[in-house]
């Protein structure tokens, strides 16, 4: 069944969320993180009280629930217990007229307004007392022009109930005796609270120990015993060699001793933490001037020309191997030009100077042939008239 009409809505410490599903005459609590709602009040709960289109709801610190019962113009409590009681409203009718919404105070005082009281009334919840009911006098004002009397008019109520009760219009005046609230002495006294159901103990009030440690009650304080590896009063602190998150990126942390640990990297990991990627540049030579470049688990040569390609940029294109052949090839012939000159003055040399035969010897000039068949002349110079040196 779904929500029909939902009006008041209350929310807890532990974040569940009570709904006053006023059409289906029921209450609805959805714990967090819920979206499904378990009803915890409906028609049959009670074989006296019955709920009848209820609007508000308050929750307080004992677990008991308030509701704004709006068709039966009354306040009724759903206690811890499974109990559904009527507190306000059970006998007099003209007290509450639809109430809607409610809310307490720091006295536990509750204010309550109606659709058709125009205005907001305020009881005084007998919670814990063992005194006679009081009887709470309301006196009720309206303002008027000066040349006509002022009605007013004293009512009173008795209820085991409610201890007081005011409706006004404008102006309010109550008197009653001041409340008191005694807490309850408990025969046991490692419990509290009004049933004497709530445990004091250190280790029960509050969740102490940390890391799932366990807590032992001493007297009136505690003593937290830690699992292997953590210390500190409470646990705190986790000294494990392989904490959460010790190694990076996916690695497994194995112990050695109570202090040192070695990481298990996944592929394409290294370090003492898994925290470097593996550089596949290392072994790797890109060809042609390109450059690596790692990756995760791989590398790729970057070709810094576009006439190579392939995976260590070592194809070239046509007109790459079209030049290189043409290079190539004037190479081979200027090696080869050079090489025979060379050789043609080794052999000639060879054979003028080793054999006495000159093969060139027909093609040279012949002023040149002449001039070596002549025999050599010696000049003298005299000088005539020389002056003799003393």
């Amino acid at each position: 069944m779904t929500l029909s009409g939902p009006h008041g809505i209350f929310v807890d410490g532990n974040f569940r969320l009570y709904v006053a599903d006023c059409n289906n005459n029921r209450i609805q609590r959805f714990d967090s993180g819920s979206l499904n709602g378990t009803t915890i009040v409906k028609n049959g709960s009670s074989t006296t009280v019955s709920l009848d289109q209820p609007t508000g709801i308050v929750l307080d610190a004992d677990g008991n629930l308030f509701i704004a019962d709006r068709g039966g113009n009354r306040i009724v409590r759903f206690e811890y217990n499974g109990t559904l009681l009527c507190i306000i409203g059970c006998t007099v009718n003209t007290i509450l007229k639809y109430p809607e919404t409610m809310s307490f105070d720091s006295n536990g005082n509750i204010y309550v307004t109606g659709r058709e009281n125009k205005g907001i009334q305020k009881f005084a919840l007998a919670t814990n007392s063992c005194n006679t009911p009081s009887i709470t006098t309301i006196l009720q004002s309206s303002t008027v022009p000066t040349n006509i009397q002022t009605t007013i008019t004293n009512q009173s109520y008795h209820s085991t109930e409610i201890m007081q009760s005011s409706l006004f219009v404008t102006t309010i005046q109550v008197t009653a005796p001041t409340l008191l609230f005694i807490a309850p002495t408990c025969s046991n006294q490692t419990y509290i609270g009004i049933h004497c159901n709530i445990s004091a103990t250190p280790c029960d009030l509050s969740n102490l120990c940390q890391n799932n440690a366990t807590c032992q009650n001493i007297n009136t304080t505690y003593r937290c015993n830690c699992l292997l590896g953590f210390n500190g009063t409470e646990c705190q602190f986790d000294q494990r060699p392989c904490q959460p998150n010790r190694c990076w990126n996916n690695g497994t942390c194995n112990k050695l001793t109570n202090e040192t640990f070695n990481c298990t990297c996944a592929s394409k990991w290294a370090g003492i933490y898994c925290e470097r990627m593996i550089n596949y540049c290392e072994n790797v030579s890109c060809k042609n001037e390109g450059i690596c470049r790692p990756l995760l688990g791989d590398y790729r040569c970057e070709c810094l020309d576009e006439n190579y390609s392939g995976r260590h940029c070592e194809i070239s294109s046509e007109s790459i191997l079209v030049h290189k052949i043409v290079s190539k090839l004037f190479a081979v012939i200027a090696i080869l030009a050079i090489a025979i000159v060379i050789a043609c003055v080794i052999i000639m040399d060879i054979l003028k100077y080793c054999f006495n035969i000159d093969p060139v010897r027909n093609y040279k000039p012949k002023s040149v042939q002449k001039k070596k068949r002549q025999r050599p002349e010696i000049i003298r110079h005299i000088y005539k008239n020389a002056r003799s040196i003393v």
